[in-house]
């Protein structure tokens, strides 16, 4: 399964929100992805990045 392009990004603790504009382009800095199943994951603001 593939995201649409651009789509949104939210921190699953505080649901702070960044636009994705490329699957391929890096994360801003301090942001952070956790994977937990093949096509599931969860992002990670750079307040929260440290519980992931």
């Amino acid at each position: 399964m593939t995201m649409p392009s651009p789509y949104l990004a939210q921190c699953c603790i505080c649901r702070a929100t960044i636009k994705r504009t490329d699957e391929d382009q890096p994360l801003p800095e301090g942001w952070l992805y956790r994977t937990i199943t093949v096509d599931a994951g969860r992002y990670y603001c750079p307040d929260h990045a440290h519980r992931a």
